[in-house]
């Protein structure tokens, strides 16, 4: 009886430090590209990349046939490198994360609010709706297309 007490404590151990480690992994407090788990993840790293002026970053990780759609227009990987090059982000926030895969993609959808500017003009700080395609390549994970959609003011 002691014995098998003993075995069925010992599996409980055993799978409580199981479950823990899973859970701090998929929650690493510190993400890098390397380290990153998810599209959630990645669109953070690139945002905080666009805060940090981390061109190299920033540029590596949108595919060379990127393509940002907005209510001004769509705009090619270039474009959009000339854009973010003009923007000085103080503070950003994303939320209402969704992520479906798709084959060897990720498209997510999220909120975002911006603060700063953009070639010296203010960044509305209303939410936008936006949604991301991440494609897994030979390189690793890069963004292949970007919308944008305003949200009404409140």
């Amino acid at each position: 009886m002691k014995l098998a007490r003993f075995h069925f404590t010992l599996i409980i151990l055993a799978l409580s430090l199981t479950l823990t480690a899973c859970t701090l992994w998929s929650q690493s407090k510190n993400p890098s590209w390397t380290n990153a788990t998810g599209a959630e993840q990645f669109e953070h790293l690139m945002y905080k990349a666009l805060k940090d002026k981390n061109w190299i970053d920033l540029e590596g990780h949108l595919s060379s046939n990127f393509v940002y759609l907005s209510a001004e227009g769509k705009m090619d990987k270039d474009q959009t490198m000339q854009l973010f090059r003009k923007a000085d982000i103080k503070d950003f926030t994303l939320g209402d994360f969704t992520t479906t895969p798709s084959g060897t993609d990720i498209i997510c959808t999220y909120t975002l609010t911006m603060k700063g500017t953009i070639g010296g003009q203010p960044i509305p700080e209303t939410p936008n709706r936006i949604m991301t395609i991440w494609q897994q390549g030979k390189s690793g994970w890069q963004q292949i297309a970007e919308s944008e959609i305003a949200m009404p003011g409140k």
